[in-house]
C-alpha cells in the first residue's frame, strides 16, 4: 500500500497538482515511509473523539454491513478495532511528533468542525507561487466524522473524493466471486485483502478526473503492507 500511495503522490508532485490524503498514514511504518520519500503536507490534522463514540460507530458500521455477530461478541470485535486504531495512532504521532495538530471534535456539530478546518486550511502562498488547494493529511478514529469532513474539504477545493467502502460495494455487485470474499470480510469486521483493495484504488486513481483535479482518499490504507 505504501508503494501505491508513494507512486500516486509523486506523479501529482511532478504535475504540480494538489492532493489530500484522508486516513493515511495509519501506522508508524507508513508514517516513516511518508517522511522517507520527502512528502511534507501543509497540514497534518488528527480528529479526536471520545472512545465510546468510536466503539459505537464501529458497531453501527458492522450492523449496517449485515454482521452475524451480536451482543458481547459484537462489543468485543468493535472494541478490538478501536484498540488497534489507538495503538497505531500512537506510532504515527511519535513519527510526526510536534507536527500533528490534534483537533478535539468530541460533541461538536459537523458544521462547526468544517468551519474550524476551513480556517486551519487557509494556507499563505508566496506571491510568485501558483495557487492550488492545500496538501492535507486527515486522520481520525471511527465516529470522528473524518469521511464527512474529507468530503467537505474535497468539495471546497475541487478534489475527487474516493471512498474505499464505496469501491468495495461496487465490486461486490460487479464481480460476484470476489464479492463473496469482500462481503465476508466486511461482515466479520476484517480487513479486505490488500490485493483486492489496491487493485480497485489503482484503477480508480488512473481515471481522468483524479489525474486532472487531484483526489482525497477515504479509508485507505489501513495496514503496514
Amino acid at each position: 500500500m505504501i508503494e501505491l500511495v508513494k507512486k500516486q503522490i509523486m506523479n501529482y508532485e511532478k504535475e504540480n497538482q494538489s492532493w489530500i490524503i484522508e486516513g493515511f498514514p495509519r501506522t508508524k511504518v507508513q508514517a516513516l515511509a511518508l517522511q522517507k520519500i520527502g512528502i511534507i503536507p501543509d497540514k497534518f490534522i488528527l480528529l479526536d473523539v471520545k472512545r465510546p463514540t468510536s466503539v459505537t460507530k464501529v458497531k453501527n458500521n458492522l450492523i449496517q454491513a449485515g454482521t452475524t455477530h451480536y451482543g458481547p461478541a459484537l462489543d468485543e470485535i468493535s472494541a478490538q478495532a478501536v484498540d488497534e486504531y489507538e495503538l497505531h495512532a500512537k506510532g504515527v504521532k511519535a513519527a510526526f511528533n510536534g507536527f500533528i495538530y490534534e483537533y478535539n471534535a468530541a460533541d461538536k456539530a459537523q458544521n462547526d468542525v468544517a468551519n474550524d478546518l476551513a480556517r486551519m486550511l487557509r494556507i499563505r502562498y508566496r506571491s510568485n507561487a501558483p495557487r492550488r488547494p492545500p496538501r492535507v493529511i486527515l486522520l481520525g478514529p471511527p465516529g470522528s466524522g473524518r469521511s464527512t469532513q474529507a468530503a467537505t474539504v474535497a468539495n471546497r477545493y475541487g478534489l475527487v473524493h474516493l471512498c474505499t467502502r464505496t469501491l468495495l460495494k461496487q465490486e461486490i455487485k460487479r464481480n460476484p466471486d470476489i464479492g463473496k470474499l469482500i462481503s465476508q470480510c466486511l461482515d466479520n469486521g476484517d480487513m479486505v485483502p490488500d490485493t483486492i483493495v489496491i487493485s480497485l484504488i489503482e484503477q480508480r486513481l488512473k481515471q481522468s478526473d483524479c489525474r486532472v483535479n487531484g483526489w482525497i482518499l477515504d479509508g485507505f490504507p489501513q495496514t503496514e503492507a
